[in-house]
């Protein structure tokens, strides 16, 4: 995991806490307008024993929270905070139950289809893991299916294009090692996986069907 942090004028910085540490300092500066919108992302595992706190130059708290978080900042004030969380300084937590890693990384079975038979045309589908490997196929004849698996982190973002044409032919389902669809569709979408969990997917707006014509 790591945190992002934007100022006005574009320039970006990043930073994360070390393996082995248990806390770290930075020095964030806004831009030319005073303004700065910093991002802690959901990367890799473990979230429950993140949290940070977002302080201004008098010591008083401004954000607080934990992964997976937007937060911009004008003037020394919060002024759009993704999810809405009231800022406040964090309080002391009971001793936080740690999560026992998995023994082995889970991997998915994806069943790509083509209706008509003829493959899916300049289409295609990109699976990648949370460690930055890239996977890509297609359909070339009427079906086929591929073994996608995660990375260190346990997830993975399967995107299926709508390139070529005739997409209506085009299917896909993803299935868990148990054998269970945890996400299935045509063209154009998008399904974060993590932990054999659909965290997230983004569907195209379907097109509507029109009136049948009045004979």
């Amino acid at each position: 995991g790591s945190w992002t942090w934007t100022d006005d004028d574009g320039t970006a910085t990043a930073g994360t806490v070390d393996s082995g540490s248990s806390s770290a300092t930075f020095s964030l500066c806004t831009g030319a307008g005073s303004c700065g919108t910093l991002y802690v992302d959901a990367a890799g595992s473990y979230h429950g024993e993140r949290s940070w706190t977002l302080l201004d130059s008098s010591g008083t708290a401004l954000a607080s929270g934990v992964t997976d978080m937007t937060t911009t900042v004008c003037d020394g004030a919060v002024v759009a905070l993704d999810p809405t969380l009231e800022p406040t300084t964090l309080e002391p937590t009971l001793e936080p139950t740690i999560p026992q890693p998995t023994s082995d990384l889970v991997c998915y079975t994806l069943y790509a289809e083509d209706s008509y038979g003829d493959g899916w045309d300049a289409g295609s589908w990109t699976w990648t893991d949370d460690d930055g490997a890239v996977t890509v196929g297609t359909v070339d004849g009427s079906e086929t299916q591929f073994t996608l698996c995660p990375g260190s982190g346990g997830c993975g973002v399967l995107y299926v294009d709508g390139g070529g044409s005739y997409l209506t032919e085009r299917s896909w389902e993803l299935v868990d090692a148990a054998g269970s669809a945890i996400a299935a569709g045509t063209a154009d979408i998008e399904a974060v996986v993590c932990d054999g969990v659909v965290k997230l997917s983004s569907f195209p707006t379907p097109v509507p069907t029109p009136a049948p014509m009045p004979a």
